[in-house]
C-alpha cells in the first residue's frame, strides 16, 4: 500500500554542516564534544542529517539509558557493522590467516584453536581487545551474535580497579571494527532545564558522556541543550575541565525563542478560517506549544491545517484515505522529534509474521518495546467487516507481545497533545517493564544451581 510522506526536514545550513562534520571526522584525534543548542527537534534533525550525509550510523541516547550506555551504543554500531565479520578481518590483518578460509573453518573450530589464533596476533598484548575478540568469535562459532552484557562481563574481568569498564570495552570494540563504523550518538538531557534540575543524577550523566569523549576521542558523541539551559549552565556552573570541554565546540541552531515561534504558529492557524472553525482556542494554543518545539514547525503547522481540511465526512473516500495516510506520517514526524520517542518508531513496517496471507504491516511500530500504533480512518468503523478485521489484527499483535494503541485519523490534529502524551506514557511503562525483565534475567543468571 502506498503511503504519503511528509518532508518536514530541511538540510542543515552551510555553516552548521562543516563544523559538525569536522567533529565527526575528528582528524586531530583530540577530545571533541559538539553541543547543539536549540530545540530538541532542531538538534536531532541536524545531527541525523549530517550523519547520514557522511554515511555514519547514528542514534540517540537518553538519560534513561545511562545504565545501558554501552548496550545502546553497540546496538547502533551493529546496525551497520557485522561484528563477527569485523573480528575475522581484524584477526586476519594481524596474522597470516586467509579471511575466506577462516570464515569456512569458524563454525567447526574449537574454542582452544580459536584462542591459539588470537595468541598469535597483536591482540594478545591487549587484554580488553583480546577478550572482546574472543567473545565475538565464540558467539559466531555457535551461530549467534554476542550481547552487550557478555562483552561487559568479559572485559570487566580484565579491567584494573579504578578503570571504567564501559570506556574500556568501547575502546576495544573500536580497535576491532575501525573508526569508520563508529556511530554518531546524540546525548540528550545533560543540561539542567532539559530534564528538571541540575541535581546529582543530571551532573553524573553529563560527566559520564564527557569522560567517555575524552577517554575515547573517536567515539563520536554530542550533546543537546535548549538555549536557556545552556546559557544557565554557562553562567552558573563552576569552572572545570568538563565545562571547558562543552564550551569548545558549540553549534547554535536557532536564535528565535519558542515563544515567538508559538505566536507565529497560532497566527498561521488563525489565518485559515476553515481550520479555525474546527479547532477551538485552547486546542490551537496546545498545538502551537507542541509544534514550537519541533524542527520545521512552520511546515508541520501547514501539514496540520491540510489534515484538518481533509478530515471531513463530506469529502470523498479517496480524500479520507489520503487523510489517514497523512495522519500516520504526521504522527510519525511528531514522535520522531520528541526526546522521549525520537528514533523509536518506524512507519509502515512489515512484521515477520503474517496477517492473513501477507506479512502484517503496522502504521507505526516500535519493535524494541513491542508497541504497535494504528491510525484508523473514517471508514474503519463504518462497516462490520472492517471492525472484525481490526479486532483480529489486535489479537494477533497481542499474541506476539505487542501493546496496541489505536487512534482516529481525525483526532491526530485536534487531540495531538493528548495522543503524544499517551504514547510517551506507554513508552515509559514499557521501558520499565523491559528493565525489570532484564534485571530478573541477570539475577537468575547469577544464581548457582543447587
Amino acid at each position: 500500500m502506498s503511503r504519503s510522506t511528509l518532508h518536514i526536514e530541511n538540510p542543515p545550513s552551510d555553516i552548521v554542516t562543516p563544523g559538525l562534520r569536522r567533529a565527526f571526522l575528528n582528524a586531530e584525534r583530540r577530545p571533541t564534544l559538539p553541543v547543539l543548542v536549540g530545540s530538541f527537534g532542531q538538534c536531532w534533525s541536524t545531527w541525523r542529517c549530517v550523519a547520514e550525509s557522511n554515511g555514519l550510523p547514528h542514534g540517540l541516547l537518553r538519560p534513561t539509558d545511562s545504565t545501558d550506555l554501552f548496550r545502546v551504543w553497540l546496538k547502533h554500531l551493529a546496525s551497520a557493522t557485522d561484528l563477527a565479520e569485523a573480528a575475522i578481518l581484524a584477526l586476519c590483518r594481524n596474522t597470516e590467516l586467509n579471511s575466506e578460509s577462516l570464515r569456512r573453518q569458524l563454525p567447526t573450530m574449537g574454542r582452544t584453536r580459536c584462542r591459539q589464533l588470537l595468541q598469535q596476533s597483536e591482540f594478545a598484548a591487549m587484554p580488553a581487545t583480546y577478550a572482546v575478540m574472543n567473545a565475538i568469535l565464540d558467539a559466531a562459532r555457535n551461530g549467534r551474535t554476542v550481547s552487550a552484557q557478555e562483552l561487559l562481563e568479559t572485559v570487566g574481568q580484565t579491567v584494573p580497579d579504578g578503570d571504567d569498564v564501559t570506556t574500556t570495552v568501547i575502546r576495544a570494540v573500536i580497535n576491532i571494527t575501525g573508526e569508520k563504523s563508529v556511530p554518531a550518538i546524540l546525548c540528550c538531557g545533560a543540561f539542567p532545564s532539559d530534564i528538571v534540575d541540575d541535581g546529582p543524577q543530571t551532573a553524573s550523566w553529563r560527566k559520564t558522556i564527557i569522560d567517555l569523549s575524552v577517554a575515547v576521542p573517536t567515539v563520536r558523541l554530542g550533546l543537546t541543550a535548549t538555549a536557556d539551559a545552556y546559557e544557565a549552565f554557562s553562567a552558573d556552573a563552576p569552572d572545570s575541565f568538563w565545562k571547558a570541554v562543552t564550551h569548545d565546540h558549540v553549534i547554535r541552531l536557532c536564535e528565535t525563542s519558542t515563544d515567538v515561534i508559538r505566536k507565529q504558529i497560532k497566527t498561521t492557524f488563525i489565518s485559515h478560517a476553515a481550520a479555525q472553525q474546527r479547532l477551538d482556542v485552547d486546542t490551537v494554543d496546545n498545538i502551537s506549544q507542541l509544534l514550537s518545539e519541533q524542527s520545521n514547525h512552520d511546515q508541520l503547522a501547514e501539514a496540520a491545517i491540510d489534515l484538518v481540511m481533509l478530515q471531513s465526512a463530506d469529502n470523498s473516500p479517496a480524500d479520507l484515505s489520503e487523510a489517514r495516510s497523512r495522519a500516520e506520517a504526521f504522527l510519525f514526524s511528531l514522535l520522531d522529534q520528541r526526546m522521549e520517542t525520537a528514533g523509536l518508531f518506524k512507519l509502515n513496517q512489515q512484521m515477520e509474521f503474517n496477517f492473513g496471507s501477507r506479512p502484517a504491516e503496522l502504521d507505526l511500530s516500535c519493535i524494541d518495546l513491542k508497541i504497535a500504533i494504528e491510525v484508523d480512518g473514517y471508514f474503519h468503523l463504518q462497516n462490520n467487516d472492517g471492525y472484525r478485521r481490526d479486532r483480529r489484527k489486535d489479537i494477533l499483535l497481542q499474541q506476539h507481545g505487542f501493546v496496541v494503541m489505536r487512534f482516529l485519523a481525525e483526532d491526530v490534529v485536534p487531540q495531538m497533545c493528548e495522543i503524544v502524551d499517551a504514547i510517551i506514557r506507554t513508552v515509559q511503562w514499557r521501558r520499565a517493564q523491559f528493565h525489570m525483565t532484564t534485571e530478573a534475567a541477570l539475577i537468575s543468571q547469577t544464581r548457582k544451581p543447587k
